[in-house]
């Protein structure tokens, strides 16, 4: 049984997207896990990040929202480019619809079946799905938690990103009362430090906050991760297809390797070899224009 999680802040701009990414890559690049992303934001970003800022618009299909409307399924969907175990579930913009539904009965009614969904759709060969959010408090959000059985807070050291926390854990408790009771915290990540008093103040006020939940490792403000975005594949992945050195890739590892003893998830050892070219294990492989 895949384990289902998500990196999510209510707040934009923390780096919920490229954490979802990077971690991704990084369990499908360092451990062997077969990791797919589900994008559940409708403004695509880890598909760009992953696909192409192009491949939400450019009319292939099927997407998440076909599989929500029962033209595909989970398996059909699912894109693998970047690496043999890093599979994708593309997002789309139709998402936006389902935030239409403001009455709390119809809006619960759709939280439970798509949650239910992707509980029970997620393909056998999959060990673990990380569900990218967007950075508000709606359905998107609810649904991600309701079907996850761990988040971990993506937390920035400022007042803004404070803010953010406090609004997260008031909807995980609603979801959690209301949906998904065995929901646990796999830990806050600190993103985006700079050695400041202001950055250096919340970080202690996080520890002092939640002693037992910050991750050890601390991600700089400049992540070193321009590059591998611009060749639309995780730090990991691009450091092992073009020989080079990060220093992101080893933060990555290191709050990867936090994250599964924190959720309990071992890796599957043997790494599968990557030469740059589309390899199926178990789901079909889509061919995507770089």
């Amino acid at each position: 049984m895949a384990h289902i999680t998500c990196f999510t802040v209510q707040k934009g701009g923390a780096g919920k997207t490229s954490m979802t990414v990077n971690v991704a890559g990084t369990l499908a690049g360092a451990y062997g896990l077969r990791t797919l992303v589900i994008d559940a934001d409708p403004q695509c970003n880890a598909t760009a990040a992953l696909l192409g800022p192009d491949y939400a618009d450019a009319g292939y299909s099927p997407t998440f929202a076909d599989v929500l409307e029962g033209r595909s399924t989970i398996a059909e969907a699912a894109v693998q480019k970047s690496f043999p175990t890093l599979w994708t579930l593309p997002g789309s913009e139709k998402l936006v619809a389902y935030e239409m539904a403001r009455d709390d009965a119809r809006r619960g009614r759709v939280i439970h079946s798509v949650a239910s969904l992707l509980s029970d759709a997620i393909p056998e060969e999959i060990d673990v799905v990380l569900i990218d959010t967007p950075p508000s408090g709606g359905i998107w959000l609810q649904v991600a938690l309701a079907a996850s059985h761990s988040y971990t807070v993506v937390a920035t050291p400022d007042d803004f990103s404070a803010s953010g926390v406090l609004k997260l854990i008031g909807t995980v408790d609603q979801v959690c009362t209301d949906f998904n009771p065995a929901l646990r915290r796999a830990g806050f990540l600190i993103n985006q430090y700079r050695r400041t008093s202001e950055g250096d103040q919340y970080v202690r006020f996080y520890r002092d906050c939640f002693p037992e939940d910050v991750f050890r490792t601390v991600f700089p403000l400049r992540g070193v991760i321009g590059s591998s975005r611009g060749m639309r594949m995780p730090v990991e992945l691009y450091e092992r297809l073009y020989r080079v050195s990060t220093p992101a890739a080893p933060l990555f590892r290191d709050v990867v390797a936090e994250w599964m003893e924190r959720v309990g998830i071992r890796g599957r050892g043997a790494v599968p070899r990557f030469d740059g070219e589309q390899q199926g294990i178990g789901l079909e492989t889509v061919e995507v224009a770089a």
